[in-house]
């Protein structure tokens, strides 16, 4: 997520793929006036959004989205959440066993006490 205004950002945009406000303007039919306001406001409507983002190739869009998740690392975290789940119902199944014995031993030394 951008900390700048939607307008810096395009400012930028239109900086490195050496186009002007005019050429901004143009292209959405606006006068070079209204193109150059558009441009010192930071509060855009919704279709000013999506048509400069037409013109300058990118989705606005994106800036008011937070950052994606890094899959591989997400994926990393869940194989080893994965693992550790195995290794726990594995222990978990050696000790319900283990019980099962110490059951079993207590039933035979109640069996030998009675007699």
């Amino acid at each position: 997520m951008s900390n700048l205004p939607v307008n810096e950002v395009v400012k930028d945009v239109l900086f490195k793929q050496h186009l002007t406000a005019v050429d901004l303007g143009r292209s959405l039919g606006l006068s070079n006036d209204a193109a150059y306001k558009l441009l010192k406001r930071s509060d855009w409507k919704i279709s000013e959004l999506k048509n400069v983002g037409a013109f300058v190739k990118r989705n606005l869009f994106e800036l008011f989205v937070p950052e994606k998740v890094n899959t591989a690392e997400f994926d990393a975290r869940l194989k080893a959440k994965d693992e550790e789940l195995s290794a726990l119902k594995r222990r978990m199944e050696m000790m319900e066993m283990e019980n099962k014995y110490l059951k079993e031993l207590v039933e035979m030394a109640k069996l030998k006490l009675k007699k």
